[in-house]
């Protein structure tokens, strides 16, 4: 019975190892997609970013022309 006993606990603690090992390689599978996705993102952050600064800068080419065509404007109006 004894014998019986301890052949059951250990398979059960078999058992037990092989599900949390199966666990550990689960949640380092999960950490590493968590990580490859996370770079993936910062790169998206930076071309955003990018943009976001092309972007800006058109928009402060066109006001800074279109500031200057309306003083033409006004000169040629003024001097009519």
């Amino acid at each position: 019975m004894a014998v019986d006993d301890e052949k059951r606990r250990y398979a059960d603690t078999e058992k037990n190892l092989r599900k949390q090992e199966r666990r550990m390689k689960e949640l380092q599978f999960q950490s590493d997609e968590d990580h490859k996705n996370q770079g993936r993102m910062q790169d998206m952050i930076d071309k955003l970013q990018g943009k976001i600064k092309t972007y800006k800068h058109q928009v402060e080419e066109a006001v800074s022309k279109s500031i200057f065509s309306m003083c033409y404007v006004n000169f040629i109006v003024f001097h009519l």
